[in-house]
């Protein structure tokens, strides 16, 4: 379910936002929508903070079309 809504929302040039429990979790779900061919990145508190910065600037301007964070 959660493909197919990505795949809804890339289609419309909209963004997706996904949070997960834990850091694992987060690299997992990442490696996964990228062997699925979906534009994704992740944010956890081991990735630094300007890497932080440049990664939602990148989905800001498109790079990527799904951002998956820790909650």
């Amino acid at each position: 379910n959660l493909l197919e809504e990505i795949i809804l929302r890339s289609d419309k040039d909209e963004r997706v936002l996904i949070t997960t429990l834990t850091k694992r979790m987060a690299e997992e779900l990442t490696e996964y929508l990228l062997n699925h061919d979906i534009r994704t990145a992740y944010i956890h508190s081991d990735v630094a903070s300007l890497d932080r910065i440049k990664i939602i600037n990148d989905l800001r301007t498109g790079v990527y079309d799904v951002l998956v964070g820790v909650n």
